[in-house]
């Protein structure tokens, strides 16, 4: 399977920094994705942040709101709840994941690493993808 080398791995994670928050850790912006990176509520649960599940119910309560049974609210608000949190690596709330840089610079890397796997599987990164292909198929797939 291809990968991006360090140095274009650096290369990656500093340009995606740069676009989604500036270079800035601690930002969480107004749909609540959160940190330098802006991850999700979905992206934080397949890291193993959040409790297995979270998801899908903040899912099925927005389901249920749109056929008029309660108050819909953004996925990402659940990542404001500590009750969500697994307390992987210590990251127990919100705060302690803006709070950790070289956290967040590895959830971003492995959140690559595993899109580059999935984008291999389905054959769209191949040994023919330059770096630049692969980086920014697993840079949008990242954003998904």
């Amino acid at each position: 399977m291809k990968q991006l080398s360090n140095a274009q791995m650096n290369q990656l994670r500093e340009s995606a920094k740069q676009r989604e928050s500036s270079g800035r850790y601690g930002v969480v912006n107004r749909s609540g994705f959160t940190g330098a990176y802006q991850f999700g509520l979905p992206a934080l649960e397949d890291l193993g942040y959040i409790k297995p599940g979270t998801t899908a119910r903040m899912k099925a309560a927005n389901k249920q709101a749109e056929l008029g049974n309660g108050k819909y609210v953004s996925i990402n608000s659940g990542l404001t709840n500590a009750a969500n949190w697994t307390g992987k690596e210590g990251m127990k709330n919100v705060q302690s994941f803006k709070d950790n840089k070289e956290l967040q610079d590895k959830a971003f890397d492995r959140r690559i690493n595993k899109s580059i796997k999935d984008l291999t599987n389905r054959g769209v990164i191949t040994n023919a993808s330059t770096a630049e292909e692969i980086a920014g198929n697993a840079f949008a797939a990242h954003l998904i």
